[in-house]
């Protein structure tokens, strides 16, 4: 069975999504979707799926309750250290995103809004520290929730340049990391060639 991909922008989701093209002419795609309940949106995976004749929709996992934050632009690390190891680049990145939100790191891998969102990095986790129930927290035009930190953890250096740098745009948007084209660039490099 050979499979293709091909890559899609999800504009209502604004999030990258996935189709998988099998030998039976069924496509796949995935993506976040906001429902508002009273007042108070909540985040859900979303699983699309089409056949010759039907499409289907199908909620995959239930995310978390959904909290926008308001990015301070100017307050932006432009820059990558010189000499930072391939395996704390998404660390940094996460890092300086988080602290331009308002967020304090309590440990390497640990940062805490003061409205009670927790991020640990380390086990992929984004939940509210008062309730222990996992959120979805809008971070720029992404979004930053278990889900994305785990397609993070999971990203990987493929053979194809362009391919690896396609994947690697799509996860930092996902996750509301919007790098200039300077940084990208440099975040690029340095994970290619220290591979």
């Amino acid at each position: 069975m050979l499979l293709k991909t091909k890559d899609y922008f999800c504009p209502t989701a604004s999030l990258t999504a996935r189709y998988i093209n099998l030998h039976s002419a069924q496509y796949i795609m995935s993506f976040i979707r906001l429902k508002k309940r009273v007042n108070n949106y909540y985040a859900y995976l979303v699983i699309n799926k089409w056949g010759k004749n039907s499409s289907k929709q199908k909620v995959k996992s239930y995310l978390g309750r959904y909290y926008k934050l308001k990015s301070d632009i100017n307050n932006q690390n432009k820059h990558l250290p010189l000499y930072i190891k391939k395996e704390l680049i998404f660390i940094y990145l996460l890092k300086n995103e988080l602290k331009s939100n308002g967020f304090k790191q309590k440990n390497k891998y640990v940062f805490i809004n003061p409205k009670g969102y927790l991020i640990d990095i380390k086990t992929n986790d984004v939940i509210n520290k008062y309730t222990k129930k996992q959120i979805c927290i809008g971070l720029n035009e992404g979004y930053l929730c278990n889900y994305t930190l785990k397609n993070l953890s999971k990203f990987t250096i493929k053979k194809d340049k362009k391919e690896t740098g396609k994947n690697l745009i799509k996860l930092l948007l996902d996750l509301g990391i919007n790098p200039d084209k300077d940084l990208f660039l440099a975040i690029f490099n340095t994970l290619i060639n220290s591979k």
